[in-house]
């Protein structure tokens, strides 16, 4: 969470939207009620140095040093960037309509103020102009909306533990369950008068567990930048009805179902570009077809 936060400290820029989502996912609860709805307010993508951009970069700095302190407080919340579609030229677009919309704004918000000096002669102008600027925050509210959205399409995702898929959440956990099993191991391999079997034991053993810790990171990173990614199918064995016609139909619906997830894990395996996950495609993929074999001469014997 701390890279994401500073990568987007080091470069705000053009990126406003995703400090404000870091704000609202991480902010206390006193400082949210104090500037949410200010940053919130604000349409468009404002510049670097207007106003409320630097009082944002301010704020998410310091909510960044809340984290390093304090990081159990936040262990529910996480950051990513997700990797999508390039719709900057787009967003330009769409921010230029915004910025010519405010600036029509503000020329009959002077209109105004000069029709003022004699406003009761210019009171029909003057309600006039108040209705044309109505009618012009209508249409900055929609732009605005529309800007959001394509906003939405990129930059950085909020995801709470709880809704993060149960796959993802299921590696998390082992994560955090392999962290101390391998420190203990390190402790326990350091003893100097360790007999060497034993110490060779414990080093397999700590391999095997960081093999598997960074496989499930390889998996939760892929997912994290949008990449489609697979996970291995329970190994609990499938119990088919005793009666012969359902039996049938069941093997059948099973085998249709082996043979989407072979060209699904052959795809994966081709197009991966981190070897583990290659790896734990073609594992997948080899235990589909092996499955596929064996209930395909079930069906010819029945």
């Amino acid at each position: 969470m701390i890279e994401v936060i500073n990568d987007w400290i080091k470069n705000p820029k053009g990126r406003y939207q995703e400090g404000v989502a870091i704000f609202k996912a991480c902010a206390p609860t006193e400082m949210s009620k104090n500037f949410l709805a200010y940053f919130e307010a604000e349409k468009g993508e404002p510049k670097q140095f207007d106003m409320p951009f630097p009082i944002l970069v301010n704020k998410v700095s310091f909510i960044r040093d809340l984290i390093a302190l304090n990081p159990d407080q936040f262990k529910d919340v996480k950051l990513t960037i997700v990797k999508t579609p390039d719709n900057s030229e787009e967003l330009e677009l769409k921010n230029k309509e915004i910025e010519a919309l405010k600036a029509e704004i503000e020329a009959k918000e002077i209109e105004i103020e000069e029709l003022e000096y004699d406003a009761e002669e210019n009171k029909d102008e003057i309600s006039e102009k108040e209705a044309e600027i109505e009618e012009l925050e209508l249409k900055l509210e929609e732009l605005g909306a529309e800007f959001q959205k394509l906003k939405d399409r990129r930059g950085i995702q909020i995801v709470h533990f709880d809704n993060l898929p149960p796959e993802i959440r299921k590696l998390y956990d082992r994560v955090k369950e392999i962290t101390p099993l391998m420190a203990s191991l390190h402790a326990d391999i350091s003893v100097p008068k360790l007999n060497n079997m034993k110490r060779k034991s414990l080093v397999n053993q700590l391999v095997k567990l960081d093999d598997e810790r960074r496989a499930a990171w390889d998996v939760i990173d892929d997912w994290s930048e949008g990449k489609k990614v697979e996970f291995s199918e329970g190994k609990q064995p499938i119990e088919y009805s005793a009666d012969k016609v359902v039996k049938g139909a069941q093997i059948a619906r099973r085998i249709d179902r082996l043979k989407e997830n072979i060209t699904r894990s052959r795809t994966v395996a081709d197009n991966a570009e981190r070897q583990t996950i290659k790896q734990n495609a073609l594992n997948r993929t080899a235990s589909y077809e092996a499955e596929l074999t064996e209930l395909e001469k079930l069906i010819k014997t029945d």
